[in-house]
């Protein structure tokens, strides 16, 4: 994403969460609660997850959030007080950045880790 695509309105500007994924158990439950308080607009086709992990994925989307739902089972939703581990499934935030390689410069430099 370059710089001039903030200025357009079209999509979101930078900072802002352009991506949300979040990680549930009943997946037509989440639709039903997340388009009664949000009035989020959910596809509820339901595609299959790309990891073993993940279900299926049922997308929405919110002005310029998009995002999905990421049906897991209980065993492999994250808790709060675990450390992080790719086997297990959490909230992800993706914000808007001009370049990628410089952001996670700056998440470094301010005391962040990057974890992949």
């Amino acid at each position: 994403m370059s710089s001039d695509d903030t200025s357009t309105g079209q999509g979101p500007k930078l900072g802002e969460i352009c991506w949300l994924e979040i990680p549930v158990l009943d997946s037509a439950r989440a639709i039903a609660f997340y388009t009664a308080i949000f009035d989020w607009e959910c596809d509820a086709r339901g595609v299959p997850g790309p990891l073993p992990t993940i279900k299926q994925i049922d997308f929405f989307r919110k002005g310029s959030l998009n995002g999905a739902f990421a049906t897991v089972d209980p065993k492999d939703l994250a808790k709060t007080t675990e450390e992080h581990s790719p086997s297990k499934q959490s909230v992800i935030a993706s914000f808007a950045v001009p370049n990628v390689q410089e952001t996670l410069d700056k998440v470094e430099k301010a005391g962040g880790k990057v974890l992949v």
